[in-house]
């Protein structure tokens, strides 16, 4: 696994860094490791929300995406 650092903060979200997240011991983390993952799990969260409603402007008949949020 990656060692977690400050210069992480200007990367742009991908699947290097969702794995990253998802993959991470929470507790072998410094504190400042854990502010930095704060900050990376912020901007996937931004960028997942970014293609939702992208993807909500472009569908017309919303009834089959809230039908499909519910399973």
């Amino acid at each position: 696994m990656r060692e977690i650092t400050r210069e992480m903060e200007n990367m742009e979200p991908d699947g290097a860094m969702f794995d990253l997240l998802t993959g991470i011991d929470l507790d072998s983390l410094c504190t400042d490791q854990l502010v930095t993952l704060a900050i990376l799990a912020r901007k996937m969260k931004s960028a997942c929300e970014w293609a939702e409603l992208a993807v909500l402007k472009r569908v017309d008949d919303t009834t089959e995406l809230a039908m499909a949020q519910y399973r």
